[in-house]
């Protein structure tokens, strides 16, 4: 997995890890890759070939992010503290945001 600043390969994913693409082009990555990545971001198309997309990061992006990211620490929605990596919160089903490290 790449860290922020160089290529990130959609096929060196973890595992099975899959990402669902909607009739828009959206696309949500898990917590945990989003923070390999970098944090949320620009970044550009490297390569696009059938079957795979190739990703790096804008360079007028590093400049805009400062910090790590990590997950938070505490559900937005509801205040639960979490004990362990979860994605979800267990209380009321919210996504856990990635937060700046300071």
């Amino acid at each position: 997995m790449a860290e922020h600043g160089t290529n990130l390969d959609v096929d060196d994913l973890e595992g099975t890890r899959e990402l669902i693409v909607d009739e828009l082009g959206t696309v949500s990555f898990p917590p945990e890759v989003l923070m390999k990545m970098g944090g949320p971001g620009r970044y550009e198309i490297a390569r696009n070939e059938r079957g795979e997309v190739k990703l790096v990061t804008a360079e007028k992006n590093k400049s805009m992010i400062k910090g790590k990211k990590v997950l938070a620490s505490i559900c937005p929605a509801c205040n639960y503290k979490y004990i362990d990596d979860s994605q979800l919160c267990p209380e009321c089903g919210s996504s856990r945001p990635m937060v700046s490290d300071n």
